[in-house]
């Protein structure tokens, strides 16, 4: 039987629940390469119920760094998109999206950079 080995990249984390009395969770999960099968990417999405136990699993998987990629630049679209909406700015919003992105796309490169001097990997 062929079996895929995992390493835990991002660990449990709870988001907003709302749902009641469930918390809602994601993990992100590389699988090497095994024998015949590819390496790939799996997103986890769990409700938690109050004591711990997780139900509605749910999961997607990344064959390619391209299918990865389109979720990323969709979530950030709607990360935008939701930021829009939760925020009067003090500036006209053309720049106040350009200051924003800009802001984001160095927390993002500083975050990344980090991860890879903690693992000398840079």
């Amino acid at each position: 039987m062929k079996a895929y080995k995992k390493e835990i990249l991002i660990d449990r984390t709870t988001v907003a629940g709302n749902i009641q009395d469930f918390s809602q969770s994601y993990h992100i999960v590389y699988y090497p390469k095994a024998e015949n099968l590819p390496d790939k990417i799996a997103l986890y999405i769990n409700l938690i119920n109050s004591e711990g136990k997780e139900y509605a699993k749910r999961s997607l998987y990344f064959s390619s760094t391209e299918q990865l990629r389109t979720l990323i630049y969709d979530l950030a679209q709607a990360y935008f998109y939701f930021r829009d909406k939760r925020v009067v700015p003090d500036i006209n919003l053309p720049d106040f999206r350009l200051i924003h992105l800009d802001d984001f796309l160095y927390k993002l490169r500083k975050k990344q950079t980090d991860i890879w001097r903690q693992k000398s990997k840079f």
